[in-house]
């Protein structure tokens, strides 16, 4: 026979009604298993939360100190120090410039000037000087070929001054540039009233159809992501996970051919390659970057780094993977958004690995600190033979910066030759240690 029931104090209530059943409180001393089972939601939590797992972890202390275990009471104590004393925000002087410093070191050759020359093609564009605002896209097309931002507007020069063939040559090259992979960019085109008159061209319609169909095949390219899962059975803990967010001009169909392809199948891990999302061609396939500029990552995070993300989120769900060997590997403009989705998921990544790209930390201080408390690795590998000679030096102060001391957050300089050698070295590090 069931046991009796213990009888409800008068007054009492449980969640949804009178309480029935009263539990026997725990032996003093012991650990609470919704204790320890609130431990291990937060260690497993992508977004932690450092106040509530320190507030855990404090119980935890209280709980087996009474149990007769003060070293383990004293470990879980010293956690919850740790993670109370983890800065919210970034520490130490950094300011605008250096910012503006830092990310310039990284910048392409021509880079700056293109950002005056693009500027002031759109400040003689608003004021009519299209001869001037024409001259300043054409140059901008000169400096980056594959800028389909330059072409719209140069479309948009030569309407204003009355040639329209010129504007729809524009147009066509924009699209060749991948203009179709720009959402704001095909709206504006499609509403814009400054481009009217393209629209009521009869020409209109074939270029708005191949402006379509580009565009529905990008988003098709765009969400199928490269995974490539080991062969064999799967080890006990689970498979470590690689995320690759590649370099500028390859593609995720490219490096599922290359060498961090038969990296991963060497280390047995999971790889992972998502879209990027700046794309310089019709043909998303033929290659492209993850970022324009560092600062349309700041701008727009949202478009880089949630998508990475959710792949990664789809991956995770699908497959065994170990989680404490999950690693992410970001190269050139690749590095940022790397960076800062491992710190918005630092629940989840154990470490990530910078290959000759900076970090944007004003987009990172909101994540960085936390992520610096949980133990996130950063190295960072930075060619000693070009750019600024200071660019490991100025990435170097930017982790600190942002909380990441000299045993989390490891600058090299290395020369262009060895660096994916390098690379791939220091991820098997990360991707072995548990």
């Amino acid at each position: 026979a069931a046991p009796p029931r213990a009888a409800a104090p008068a007054g009492a209530r449980g969640l949804h009604g009178p309480a029935t059943l009263l539990r026997p409180r725990p032996p003093p001393g012991a650990a609470p298993p919704r204790l320890e089972a609130a431990l291990a939601l937060h260690a497993r939590a992508w977004r932690p939360d450092l106040a509530a797992r320190a507030r855990v972890l404090e119980a935890l202390s209280t709980c087996v100190a009474r149990a007769g275990d003060p070293a383990l009471a004293a470990t879980f104590a010293a956690q919850a120090r740790a993670l109370r004393a983890a800065p919210a925000t970034p520490s130490g002087p950094w300011d605008e410039a250096d910012t503006r410093r830092l990310l310039d070191a990284f910048e392409a050759p021509g880079r700056a000037e293109w950002r005056a020359t693009f500027q002031s093609g759109i400040t003689a564009l608003q004021t009519n000087d299209t001869r001037t605002a024409q001259t300043a896209f054409e140059r901008c097309l000169i400096l980056r070929p594959d800028d389909s931002a330059a072409g719209y507007n140069l479309a948009c020069a030569r309407l204003v001054a009355g040639d329209v063939d010129g504007a729809f040559e524009a147009l066509h090259a924009a699209a060749e540039r991948g203009l179709a992979h720009f959402p704001e960019r095909v709206e504006a085109l499609r509403r814009d009233v400054d481009v009217a008159l393209i629209r009521a061209d009869p020409r209109w319609p074939s270029l708005s159809a191949r402006i379509d169909r580009a565009e529905r095949d990008g988003r098709a390219w765009a969400a199928d992501t490269v995974v490539a899962v080991p062969d064999g059975a799967v080890p006990a803990e689970g498979w470590p996970l690689l995320v690759l967010l590649h370099g500028d001009g390859s593609s995720k169909e490219i490096e599922a051919r290359g060498p961090w392809a038969a990296f991963a199948r060497e280390q047995g891990a999971v790889l992972v390659i998502p879209a990027a999302r700046y794309v310089s061609d019709e043909d998303p396939r033929r290659g492209g970057a993850w970022l324009s500029d560092a600062e349309d990552l700041a701008r727009r995070p949202w478009r880089y780094v949630e998508p990475a993300l959710d792949d990664v989120r789809r991956v995770v769900a699908a497959h065994p993977i170990d989680r404490a060997r999950v690693v992410a590997v970001g190269v050139e403009a690749g590095a940022p958004v790397a960076f800062e989705m491992a710190c918005r998921a630092s629940g989840l990544f154990s470490g990530v690995v910078l290959v000759d790209g900076a970090v944007h930390p004003g987009l990172a201080a909101a994540s960085a600190p936390a992520a610096a408390a949980l133990g996130l690795r950063v190295e960072a590998l930075v060619d000693a033979s070009a750019g600024d000679p200071r660019a490991a030096e100025r990435l170097e102060q930017c982790l600190r910066h942002l909380g990441f001391g000299a045993e989390r957050g490891v600058v090299r300089a290395a020369q262009a030759g060895g660096l994916a050698t390098q690379a791939s070295s220091i991820a098997s590090g990360m991707l072995r240690a548990r």
